[in-house]
């Protein structure tokens, strides 16, 4: 692989309050040029006006469903490494780098630790316990980065799960092979 760059692939339903600042974040923390890929799953406030402003990404719209609109994104993404984030989350700076590091070292899936803000104890509680590589510590806020071919062959996220699509699917990636953690 010579092309330095990820697909990221976010789903987006009703998000005007925080997907302006979610972009300029991303945009901020990319080391590379990459494939950004939005999917909207039917919102109805102005989240799709406000992603028109951003000329770095490609916007399709889908039915809703993270799963769908995940699933929908990994086959229009134009790269191998495919990294799904919620807009919620922020990732570290230069994380496209580091995943396409960790990919190229033979680390074929994995995702970031999560860091919360705030002070409350239940954040600090389950922040501490994603640095630990066990399926119980994991959840789709941490992101998750994949090989395009091994998300194909899993057959991608299953679409009947309206929500916690993210932990059946990280319940077979374990199953799967070795899952790797950033720290």
């Amino acid at each position: 692989m010579n092309k330095k760059s990820i697909s990221i692939i976010v789903p987006v339903l009703n998000e005007e309050k925080i997907i302006e600042s979610f972009i300029k974040n991303l945009l901020v923390k990319s080391f590379y040029k990459n494939d950004i890929i939005v999917v909207d799953g039917g919102s109805r406030d102005s989240t799709t006006n406000i992603l028109k402003k951003f000329s770095e990404l490609r916007i399709f719209k889908s039915k809703k469903g993270r799963a769908t609109q995940m699933n929908y994104g990994a086959l229009k993404a134009k790269n191998e490494i495919l990294y799904f984030l919620h807009c919620d989350s922020i990732p570290p700076k230069n994380f496209d780098q580091i995943i396409f590091n960790q990919y190229t070292e033979g680390k074929e899936m994995g995702c970031f630790r999560m860091l919360f803000k705030g002070s409350h104890i239940f954040l600090k509680f389950s922040s501490f316990f994603t640095r630990f590589n066990y399926k119980i510590c994991r959840g789709g806020d941490q992101s998750l980065y994949i090989s395009k071919n091994l998300f194909k062959s899993l057959k991608g996220y299953n679409e009947k799960y309206t929500y916690c699509e993210d932990m059946e699917f990280i319940d077979r990636l374990y199953s799967y092979g070795k899952f790797n953690v950033i720290q």
